[in-house]
Parts: structure tokens; sequence; C-alpha cells
């Protein structure tokens, strides 16, 4: 058999294996919990807020990381970035960007890192997530 040939059909197995893995983590909720949380507002003194938990789905429909109603972020949704593979646990995210500001989110294996810079202010967190469902 042609070494040729034997590579491209691991190569096909593997995506085609690993494809299906891609949809795994879609319509999952995520419950989360803030490590470390600050707030710098113009005048540059630097705010700790204490651990705050949150939670988010992430919304194939939408192709977004969905937040909740309470917590860090209420409400928000964040657009999965394109080129990034949500099945394998690893993406970025961004939040609304306009003229007064940018956020974005990266995620890693349950690991989350938000930083989000606006008109009056700029934001950041690190913390962990589990799936519960």
């Amino acid at each position: 058999m042609d070494i040729n040939k034997i590579i491209i059909g691991l190569t096909l197995s593997l995506l085609l294996s690993y494809g299906g893995a891609a949809n795994a983590f879609w319509g999952h909720s995520y419950a989360c919990e803030t490590i470390d949380f600050v707030y710098i507002p113009l005048d540059g003194r630097m705010e700790r807020i204490a651990p705050t938990s949150f939670s988010f789905k992430l919304d194939r429909t939408k192709n977004a990381m969905v937040f909740g109603n309470s917590g860090a972020l209420p409400n928000e949704e964040f657009k999965i970035d394109k080129g990034w593979n949500v099945g394998n646990g690893t993406w970025s995210a961004k939040g609304l960007q306009h003229a007064t500001g940018i956020s974005s989110i990266f995620f890693k294996r349950g690991k989350i890192l938000y930083s989000g810079t606006g008109e009056s202010a700029a934001m950041a967190f690190s913390g962990w997530c589990r799936d519960p469902t």
C-alpha cells in the first residue's frame, strides 16, 4: 500500500472522528467562579472585586456564549471567533465592540480569561468553570 494513501486515510479518519466531537459542548451550560477580578477606572485606582459566581450557555444558533442574568457579565453575549473549534474545549469570543469599548474572552478547558476596556474603566478577571450538564 502506498504511504500517501495511508497518510490520507489516517488524516481523514482523524478529521471525521474529531468533527463529531465539535458538537459535544454546544447547548451545555457552565457554572463559573472568578478567581481574580479587578476594576480600574480612569483615575487609576485599582479595585479588587470579591469572587463572583456566574454562568453561561454555548448557543449554537447564535454561535455565542450567552451569560446568565446575575454575577459577572449579566445578560451579555460573546460571539465565538471564527476558526475556533468549540468541541476541543478551547475558544475565544468577542463582546460588543463599539466606539466606547471592546471586550473579549478566552476559554481553555475549564479556565476563563476576560478583559474589557471602555470609555471610563477597564475590567479583567480570571476564573474556572465546570460543565454541570
